[in-house]
This record gives C-alpha cells, structure tokens and sequence, in this order.
C-alpha cells in the first residue's frame, strides 16, 4: 500500500502517461516515467486544488518534485501549516 492518498494517487495518474501507472513506488523519479515541467506544473495546480493549499514558492524544486514520497512530504508539511489556520 501506497503511503499516500487516493488524491495524490488520482493526480498522480492525470500528469504521468499511462503505461507508467503501475510502477509508481514511494522512490520512483518521476522524470523517469515521464513527469516534464508542465507536468510538474499542473501535478502542482491538482494537488493544490484538492488539497485546498497553496504551495510556497520554495517547496517548487526539483527535489520536492524528485519523487512521490518527497512530493507526498512536502504536502503534508503545507497541509500541517493550513491546518493550523491564520496566525
């Protein structure tokens, strides 16, 4: 079982071509299974979408982006800091 929900799991399929689906693992780069800068871009406007956030600039790196679980990290620190609402 994947640790990530089935939302991330859900963008995760709109942005990576088909034929890749079944080897998505925490560790996979996703360059490798065809994740460009577009992609990337509209991975990030999905989960944002879903998840009601809004990432920071500086969580739009290349290693954030790196792999699913360093994706799925990222995500819930952003969605920890909404939680806590306005300070």
């Amino acid at each position: 079982m994947d640790p990530w929900d089935d939302d991330f799991e859900a963008a995760l399929h709109e942005v990576i071509p088909p034929e890749h689906h079944s080897s998505i693992s925490p560790t996979t780069e996703l360059l490798s299974i065809g994740l460009d800068s577009m992609g990337s871009m509209q991975l990030i406007i999905l989960l944002e979408d879903a998840y009601e956030i809004e990432f920071p600039l500086d969580y739009l790196n290349p290693e954030v982006l790196a792999t699913p679980s360093s994706l799925w990290a990222a995500l819930s620190v952003v969605r920890a800091g909404s939680e806590l609402g306005p300070t």
